[in-house]
């Protein structure tokens, strides 16, 4: 199957509970909108997606339905959405994050579904549900300002019942406060890929790691790291561009997701052989 595949086909689950679906809708359980402008990309009335916030609770009920989502992304971190939907529905859904002129950057994966894996836990063939992840670096130079979610059935009139899905956001990025390679010490970065590759396009991700030195002025940045399941890099940051003879902080930015990389930081010193090691963390949610 194609895995860079733009729209997420979702399959119609074979058995709805009826009693169960009409009991939800009685006690209110399933519901449209409270506060969402359909189909319109505006800032002052869509919902602002900010990281640590609860899910917010969506649907694409109608025809050609489309949520916009505003983010506001730090250029040089990295962030994750995650849509998820305890239904399935027979639709084609479109994830995406857009710029201001509602012009998409990167189209979301779908998340695998009874998949066939290699002995390294790397993803062979699968199907896809009503789930889908976006994960990126945000670029200073095109930035993100929209997120997009949308069916493009132009005939089916879908329920609120069956559309609806929680929408999340993250920064994923990993912040790292001391390295050293100033005096006879040498600072060491190691990271390793914790998550086994999840979605379609994920058997690979990347990282990069940027500088910077106790005034907080830009130092040096890696180039892009990449990692496969089970993946892991050491870099020596004396030989960064840059980087050496200063000391700061490091931070990580990746398209792993949250918690889909971890790292630390080991300053060497290499005449008593002492070694000072410093984790990186993501922000906590």
């Amino acid at each position: 199957m194609n895995r860079n595949r733009q729209a997420l086909s979702v399959a119609v689950r074979p058995v709805v509970a009826a009693s169960a679906l009409l009991a939800a809708l009685a006690s209110g359980g399933v519901r449209a909108d409270v506060s969402e402008p359909d189909n319109s990309a505006n800032t002052s009335g869509n919902t602002l997606l900010l990281h640590g916030a609860p899910p917010a609770l969506r649907d694409l009920a109608g025809v050609n339905d489309i949520d916009f989502f505003t983010v506001d992304a730090v250029p040089g971190h990295s962030y994750e959405v995650r849509t998820m939907n305890s239904r399935w529905y027979g639709a084609i859904v479109t994830l995406s994050r857009r710029n201001s002129s509602d012009t998409p950057l990167q189209f979301g994966a779908g998340y695998a579904m009874a998949s066939e894996r290699a002995a390294d836990g790397s993803l062979g063939s699968f199907s896809l549900g009503a789930l889908a992840n976006l994960r990126w670096i945000e670029d200073a130079a095109n930035r993100t300002v929209y997120i997009r979610y949308e069916h493009g059935a132009s005939v089916t009139n879908f329920s609120a019942a069956l559309t609806q899905y929680e929408i999340e956001f993250v920064e994923t990025t990993l912040y790292c406060p001391r390295y050293n390679n100033t005096g006879t010490q040498v600072s060491v970065l190691i990271i390793q890929r914790t998550n086994a590759p999840d979605s379609s396009g994920s058997n690979t991700c990347s990282a990069v790691a940027s500088f910077f030195d106790e005034s907080a002025a830009a130092t040096g940045q890696t180039g892009n790291l990449s990692f496969s399941s089970n993946g892991m890099s050491v870099v020596q940051v004396a030989n960064v561009p840059g980087v050496a003879g200063t000391r700061g902080s490091a931070r990580i930015a990746h398209t792993c997701g949250y918690g889909g990389i971890q790292a630390k930081l080991v300053a060497l010193e290499p005449a008593t052989g002492f070694s000072f090691d410093t984790q990186c963390n993501s922000r906590q949610r």
